[in-house]
């Protein structure tokens, strides 16, 4: 099973021309998280992917006026405001109608282009339902291919229809959904046989069963490179039996949270070879400037968990993102920030180019939340200035833009601030940066909480005495440890047996820097929970760590532009 499942993740690296990382298993959002809100809606499929669902799934159909919308039914009298078939609608139409259910949200009908807007291209799978009729399938496929999105992406429909729909792309994946056996019973052997092979000689990569069956079949649909999805179960005490049992690969679900809990307390995980949590380091800024929209776009574009922001306070209150106290670096402008205003950083300060995005400039606090919704995880608040006031500023910020506590993380150097955090947010999660530094002439230097920044520590062991003592006085999460090169020189590095003890001992531990694939190999093997990376790309095995970055660009995105296609080259944000 395993081997199938990775041969498939090899060839779809292989096609696409990109080091994705896809699930292979876990739970299906059925028509996103539609426990919270209407399903088959942009704000359904958003929350799915926020809260880390392996796959999504929505359905679609053709309007009056030709575009395609997400709708389960032929007609949109049930779960709308609006009545009448979809394909009498106009877009206009179905747009000025809400839902019955979750009214206050206030949703709309979105369209397939809407709906692919606010899912990443990374991480999840998205099971695109075809209920638009055989003459329109070859439109949608062709629409996923125009969106970049079929290494990830594929068809679910009759197989005629998949057929049909390899016309318009001969690569796309599909999901069988012509079952041989009727949904209200359970199936002979011969009818569980016979959608193993239909499959399998239709080349589908998925098919997708209405009712369990015997272990024995989904062997053998591994064995022809197909995995099994059911709909549905809503049922968290069923997944044992469903996942590990009867060797089902995704359970679709309309309850995604709780059978999200219940996959992980199985001890199953969506990705068997890459634990790794992904911290976009002021962005992907390999392939964007430093601390730019257009870098955070690619974070979330890209499928990075974490959006690590550097927070700091302009003259008149703004609160922006930048590490450094002045612009010299990103902007070439040496002037401390703290001293001009917002309106003058803009009016005179453009980011240095980068991967072809010319007119980046500071990104304010508010901007990058937002932007950050996006992101699998949440966001690294690091506190570059730090006063009290500052402090509650910024999670009034944070509190505005709807991130709970479990979607935030501080990271700091900054004692003060975490102490601060553990005193007036303690459910926030809190994470030491940390460095850590052998000395030529013996023993080690640490920040650890230590008043005395002179102080030698003689072996490892007394550094992790340090760092424990660091941790329960500020009830510490975990630990940003360092491995850092400076101008082909190595700075500062942590020592395996350090990683191990502090993982042993139950602390989150991440890694400053893993900007390619041998130092993150190195920290895999040891065990480590997370990256703080420049691109996630690089760090895998096949990546050339020294690749430029409109290479890089090229293979993350299979795009030779070297640019986000949703964000203009010059045009002004």
């Amino acid at each position: 099973m395993v081997l199938a499942l990775s041969l498939a993740l090899g060839m779809a690296q292989a096609v696409f021309g990109g080091n994705y990382r896809l699930p292979v298993r876990g739970i299906c959002a059925h028509q996103g998280d539609c426990q919270f809100f209407p399903g088959n809606t942009a704000e359904a499929l958003a929350s799915a992917a926020r809260k880390g669902a392996a796959m999504v799934e929505f359905d679609v159909q053709r309007c009056k006026t030709g575009e395609f919308v997400l709708m389960h039914d032929a007609t949109i009298d049930r779960l709308t405001t609006g009545k009448g078939r979809i394909c009498d609608h106009t877009l206009e139409e179905l747009k000025s109608y809400t839902y019955r259910r979750f009214p206050e949200k206030a949703c709309r009908i979105p369209t397939l282009d809407e709906a692919l807007d606010v899912l990443p291209e990374d991480g999840i799978l998205i099971n695109v339902h075809c209920y638009a009729g055989s003459e329109n399938i070859e439109a949608i496929v062709r629409k996923l291919k125009e969106r970049g999105r079929l290494h990830q992406a594929f068809v679910t429909s009759r197989l005629k229809d998949i057929d049909l729909a390899r016309k318009a792309a001969p690569e796309v994946a599909a999901n069988n959904i012509e079952r041989p056996g009727p949904r209200n019973r359970d199936w002979t052997p011969q009818e569980n046989a016979k959608f193993v092979s239909d499959a399998i000689a239709h080349r589908c990569q998925y098919l997708q069963l209405s009712r369990p069956w015997p272990r024995q079949y989904s062997d053998d649909a591994h064995a022809g490179g197909v995995k099994v999805i059911l709909f549905h179960s809503d049922k968290p005490a069923e997944l044992k039996d469903l996942m590990v049992e009867r060797g089902i690969d995704f359970v679709m679900t309309n309850r995604l949270t709780p059978m999200m809990e219940a996959f992980e307390a199985l001890g199953l995980s969506a990705f068997d070879s890459d634990p790794i949590s992904y911290v976009a380091h002021q962005g992907e800024e390999a392939l964007a400037p430093s601390h730019s929209k257009a870098a955070y776009r690619l974070a979330v574009k890209h499928g990075l968990d974490y959006m690590k922001l550097d927070v700091r306070e302009t003259k008149d209150g703004h609160v922006v993102l930048q590490h450094d106290a002045t612009l010299k670096s990103t902007m070439g402008w040496d002037v401390p920030i703290r001293k001009v205003t917002l309106a003058e950083i803009l009016e005179k300060g453009r980011c240095k180019p980068r991967g072809g995005y010319t007119n980046e400039t500071i990104t304010t606090l508010q901007e990058a939340l937002e932007i950050s919704k996006g992101m699998r995880k949440g966001v690294w608040i690091d506190f570059k200035d730090f006063r009290p006031p500052f402090a509650e500023k910024v999670f009034r910020l944070v509190d505005e833009a709807g991130f709970g506590a479990d979607r935030v993380i501080v990271a700091t150097f900054n004692k003060p601030a975490l102490k601060w955090v553990q005193a007036n947010r303690p459910a926030v999660r809190r994470v030491a940066h940390t460095f850590i530094k052998r000395l030529p002439e013996g023993g080690f230097k640490t920040n650890a909480g230590d008043p005395d920044k002179d102080r030698v520590y003689p072996t490892i062991d007394d550094v992790g005495d340090a760092l424990e003592a660091h941790a329960k006085d500020l009830g510490l999460y975990g630990f940003n440890l360092p491995h850092v090169f400076s101008k082909g020189k190595l700075l500062y590095t942590t020592p395996p047996e350090l990683v191990k003890r502090l993982r042993k001992v139950g602390y989150w531990i991440s890694i400053w820097f893993a900007y390619d694939s041998d130092t993150a190999e190195r920290y895999r093997k040891i065990g480590v929970d997370a990256f703080v990376t420049n691109c996630k790309a690089n760090t895998f095995p096949s990546t050339k760590p020294k690749a430029s970055e409109k290479a890089v660009q090229a293979l993350v995105t299979g795009s030779a532009r070297g640019q986000d296609p949703s964000t203009p080259r010059t045009a002004p944000e």
